[in-house]
């Protein structure tokens, strides 16, 4: 049954929620934060049910079209084969004309090609191509992308209103022991959970059942919307004992949080990246053609699940010196600076100081295409960056420094089918932005105007980012 094309007010109605949540960011409003974000997330999954019903109903038109389309066509080859060919078309052409002298009219080129004893299948070629066309339900595919926007972002914003709205309380820091217990164990449950979910796609899609990929699909969105607020609020949680540890002069302490913290960061990407691309499968299975997406997920199904990328050698910062010049390491630490400069060809060279609070050394890390401020990267935050040591940098004005590495996101594609899902989302997220191989910790977020450098503003993806690509 035929079902109303999707409104254009649909794409409007998403558009605006995202205007009004990156203006909540700017101005740090974290209860108007909250409600649009769940506003995003509801509306995301309403408008969701619509564009499936309408690509449904718009793929069994083209069905039904293409089907006519070529019954027809055998129907008049066989009339043209017929000795009285020409007899039978003027006959149709007479009680056609008799019915309905423009319905008659219409006929006349086919009947035409009846009388001369061949049909020509350029008029019904042309015709499945158009009903192929349609059946795609092209005029869907902007609300389908900002469906994903919203679950993605309102994801994201519930994230950040989590980081910055929870309060901690009083800490006991003789409870360090435990309380790092805590969190690395809420950390590997979480990353557990949501890799049992990715599993379970990616045995859907090596199985190449769509009914069974949308299941699946819907379980794995589920799943991250159930485990963004815990991993936000251990970040929140693990922000604030890094703070007091760090005032009482426990940087090594500090420094162990911080690590399990980065490493949630990255967690909590990966899984929001997971349920936008969970998301564009549920809605690309109901076109009548597979999509560049769903095509890739499930050609890439027999390839190895989990992804594993390059990781450097463990090198504490303070012992960074010339015989590592041109080595790859990891590095990591807390960022005491972050800001970005233009090249003179243009590039856009991101630029952080990450101390190693224990030793008091710092090392310098550059970044190509990534402006840290602006995606997030705040003053305190821990980072885990992979990269070359070079004694003298290019990209830092001859100092020495880390030149962190850039991930190939198609080798890891096709190496591991997880990396294909999670580099799926990089329309609306990037797992790793920029593809650059480092993580950090959430930080807070200060009210601002779009221009503003400050490293101070730990949402500001929600603002600089688009909503798509």
């Amino acid at each position: 049954m035929p079902v109303p094309p999707v409104s254009e007010q649909s794409g409007h109605a998403l558009a605006g929620m995202l205007v009004a949540q990156r203006q909540a960011a700017r101005d740090a409003d974290w209860p108007g934060m909250l409600r649009v974000s769940l506003d995003l997330l509801g509306a995301g999954h309403g408008h969701g049910v619509a564009i499936r019903a309408v690509r449904r109903s718009d793929a069994a038109q083209a069905d039904s079209a293409m089907e006519i389309a070529a019954q027809l066509h055998d129907g008049l080859s066989q009339l043209a084969a017929r000795s009285d060919h020409g007899a039978q078309a003027q006959g149709i052409r007479d009680m056609l004309h008799d019915i309905d002298p423009a319905l008659g009219a219409r006929a006349d080129l086919l009947l035409d090609q009846v009388a001369a004893g061949s049909i020509n299948a350029d008029v019904f070629d042309e015709a499945r191509a158009t009903a192929a066309v349609l059946g795609q339900a092209p005029t869907t595919d902007l609300e389908a992308a900002l469906c994903v926007a919203a679950g993605a972002r309102g994801l994201l914003g519930l994230v950040h209103w989590v980081v910055n709205s929870t309060d901690p309380g009083s800490l006991d820091l003789s409870g360090f022991g435990t309380q790092l217990g805590r969190l690395e164990q809420t950390h590997a449950e979480l990353g557990e959970v949501v890799e049992t979910a990715e599993q379970a796609l990616h045995a859907a899609c090596l199985g190449g059942q769509p009914l069974a990929v949308e299941t699946a699909a819907a379980a794995l969105a589920a799943t991250v919307q159930d485990i963004v607020v815990p991993a936000a609020t251990m970040q929140a949680t693990g922000r604030a004992w890094v703070a007091a540890l760090r005032e009482a002069g426990r940087n090594g302490d500090a420094e162990r949080i911080g690590r399990v913290l980065a490493r949630g960061g990255l967690l909590l990407r990966r899984a929001i990246a997971s349920a936008s691309v969970a998301d564009l499968l549920r809605l690309d299975l109901t076109l009548r053609d597979p999509s560049d997406a769903v095509t890739g997920l499930f050609e890439a199904g027999g390839a190895p699940f989990a992804a594993d990328p390059p990781n450097g050698r463990d090198t504490e910062i303070a012992h960074l010196g010339p015989d590592d010049d041109g080595e790859f390491v990891q590095v990591e630490g807390f960022v005491v600076g972050a800001s970005a400069v233009r090249e003179s060809d243009g590039k856009l060279v991101g630029r952080m100081v990450v101390e190693d609070a224990s030793s008091g050394t710092s090392v310098e890390m550059s970044t190509t295409f990534l402006h840290p401020p602006h995606i997030g990267i705040t003053l305190g935050c821990y980072v885990i960056a992979h990269g070359v040591y070079r004694t003298t940098s290019a990209r830092l004005e001859g100092r020495p420094g880390v030149e962190v590495d850039a991930l190939a996101p198609s080798a890891m594609g096709q190496q591991w089918w997880q990396a294909r899902l999670w580099f799926t989302a990089g329309r609306w997220l990037d797992v790793w932005r920029s593809n650059l191989n480092l993580c950090w910790s959430l930080g807070g977020h200060t009210a601002g105007p779009d221009d503003s450098e400050d490293p101070t503003r730990g949402a500001a993806e929600l603002i600089y980012a688009p909503f798509a690509r």
